[in-house]
């Protein structure tokens, strides 16, 4: 399924002090290869493809460490390497091959209690940072609302669990603290609730960064792009645990003061901003950026880096120096691609506009199994235009041209379908279902999933409420891609999420179970929005139901198009039974359509894809 991208929605502006580069990877002196092979897994993608619908994960070096290759802990040199959202550390002790090799450093402790850390019971003691936590820089006084590091000083918990609470799964999330570290109650302006709880540290986590650290996407395996986990199927790897409760703040994003979600855990901070396009909701603090600030530049009692000296050759391009489209660019929505389909065999018309006067520009296809291949470059002409043949090749589905200016760094994709409509993949509109949604521990639950292969083997995992990743025993799909199991559930009571992978077909389903004795317990949505047919040509007319909503709530309803924009459809309401139907007619372009449900009251949403044929 795409990212939703909508129109006209800002992003959180979380970015202080930005590095400004044209191609991040390629201008990062990796200090280590295990830092470029982590680094590379998660933010390849984002860097290479524009339109992927997320942010950094690292992000690029902070401008100004370029010459910090280690530092003293326990009394030896420890390899580090400072990106804007994190550091890396590399653990000698661990084998090279292990994911902790490279492990991400407990900045936030650091920042928070002011107590720099140099080994594993030695500290130097610095004053807490007073940079804020989010929103814009707070230069000249821009933004003062905004808590900074040491707001959260007296309800951090760092050795042990002070300051911890008790679980509150499903409960609202209505707590707001101010740059004093005074907390009060307020009306939120979205409903968010609690769906995770660390035992441990015994802090609570909000439902969008429970979600957030399951996430799958666009990753880079090492020589080719392909879905998968983007946080390794164990976010505590790279968020660390949570060390507050969530909290609304008030902060000024882009000169504008709102209210933003914010949640601190020992490697990084969350941000969730309900004004910002989905895809950007859920944000990484710049904490890498924030805590070299803070150790190298405002504590002027840090022992000087070990510094290496830089190749003037790998250096990162100061701003000045990167390329940037000329004013007679004019941006279009994609390429246009004509026929948009065809049988393999066919040749289709590739115009693009909107780039640099003879410009080189790269050209990759994305294919229906997600293999990325790059295509002879093509030129543009003295007004930024080019035209190219490409011919459609096995195997059958739908296929993304990519094309990358390499000098103005304009980006803009296109979608053709390639093979006869007989032919065109059907994307699985089916889902994962769990009855009963919640029960005691024990509780033995039955789990149900559709639109997978036929005969295919699916791969169970959870993901427990503390965020522990465990798998479970696989499953075969029968004949009609259809497949049942019993779960049971077991301690730590909170949400469970299960998901099932069709390891042949890629398909992935999710559901939520509530495990525990409190009845107070919330029972999650684990519906579905399912279409009939999956394809049909412009002009077809498709039946869209929807289930695991609210009772007689509102759902605003839209689509992500082909070339990724956003329309929105005619609202609807739900039923006694949480579900509703409504009629969807196929336009063009052509190609695959998402449409996403959204309950206004719930804030359960669910998405199905649609393949519009020509």
């Amino acid at each position: 399924m795409k990212k939703l991208v909508l129109p006209g929605l800002a992003l959180l502006g979380v970015v202080a002090l930005l590095l400004v580069a044209t191609s991040v990877s390629a201008a990062i002196n990796f200090r280590d290869p295990s830092f470029g092979k982590v680094w590379n897994r998660v933010d390849k993608p984002v860097e290479e493809r524009s339109q992927l619908g997320r942010g950094y994960t690292w992000g690029p070096v902070v401008q100004g460490s370029e010459g910090i290759s280690g530092e003293i802990y326990n009394t030896a040199t420890r390899d580090v390497q400072y990106f804007d959202k994190a550091r890396m550390e590399i653990n000698s002790s661990a084998n090279p091959n292990d994911l902790f090799y490279v492990t991400t450093g407990l900045l936030v402790k650091e920042l928070v209690t002011g107590q720099r850390q140099d080994g594993d019971s030695t500290f130097t003691n610095l004053s807490p940072s007073t940079v804020q936590i989010a929103g814009d820089p707070n230069d000249n006084g821009a933004n003062t609302v905004a808590p900074t590091y040491a707001s959260f000083r007296s309800v951090v918990t760092f050795s042990g669990n002070e300051n911890g609470k008790p679980a509150a799964l499903g409960s609202a999330i209505n707590s707001q603290i101010d740059v004093t570290g005074n907390v009060s109650q307020i009306n939120p302006p979205e409903q968010r609730i609690i769906k995770g709880y660390d035992s441990n540290t015994q802090h609570n986590i909000a439902d969008v960064f429970v979600n957030y650290g399951i996430q799958n996407g666009v990753i880079w395996s090492g020589s080719v792009f392909e879905q998968g986990s983007i946080f390794f199927n164990n976010p505590t790897y790279v968020l660390g645990r949570p060390v507050t409760e969530p909290y609304w703040i008030r902060a000024v994003v882009s000169g504008v003061e709102k209210n933003v979600l914010v949640q601190l855990f020992e490697r990084r901070v969350l941000t969730y901003t309900p004004t910002n396009a989905p895809a950007f909701k859920v944000e990484m603090g710049n904490v890498g950026q924030h805590y070299y600030k803070w150790r190298y530049v405002t504590s002027v009692i840090a022992p000087l880096p070990t510094v290496t000296p830089v190749p003037t050759i790998v250096s990162i391009p100061e701003p000045t120096a990167m390329p940037l489209p000329g004013p007679t660019l004019v941006p279009v929505n994609g390429l246009l691609v004509n026929p948009n389909s065809g049988p393999i065999g066919q040749k289709f018309q590739v115009s693009g506009t909107g780039f640099g006067a003879n410009e080189s520009v790269s050209v990759w296809e994305t294919g229906p199994d997600m293999q990325v291949t790059n295509l002879p470059g093509v030129t543009s002409d003295s007004n930024g235009k080019f035209i190219f043949t490409y011919q459609g090749h096995a195997p059958s589905g739908t296929y993304t041209l990519t094309v990358h200016g390499n000098s103005s760094g304009v980006e803009k994709l296109g979608d053709l379908v390639v093979g006869d409509a007989s032919a065109v993949p059907v994307p699985s509109s089916g889902f994962l279902d769990v009855n009963p949604a919640s029960g005691p521990v024990g509780q033995k639950f039955q789990i149900s999933g559709t639109g997978f292969g036929v005969g295919e083997i699916i791969t169970l995992w959870e993901t427990g409420p503390d965020m522990q990743v465990t798998n479970l025993p696989g499953v075969t799909s029968d004949a009609n891609g259809r497949f049942t199991f019993t779960y049971q559930g077991h301690v730590p009571i909170g949400i469970y999420t299960l998901t099932a992978h069709g390891n042949s077909s890629g398909v992935e389903k999710l559901c939520d179970i509530a495990v525990g004795t409190n009845s107070a317990t919330p029972v999650p949505a684990s519906g579905f929005l399912e279409v009939n047919p999956a394809s049909g040509r412009v002009g077809q007319k498709f039946q869209i139901t929807g289930t695991g909503f609210g009772v007689g709530e509102i759902i605003t309803l839209w689509e992500t198009d082909p070339n990724m924009g956003v329309s929105g459809l005619p609202a609807i309401t739900s039923d006694t039974n949480g579900r509703f139907t409504f009629t969807y007619q196929g336009h063009s372009p052509i190609g695959t359509y998402t449409v996403t449900g959204h309950g206004n009251s719930s804030g359960v949403e669910k998405l199905c894809d649609i393949v519009v044929l020509g």
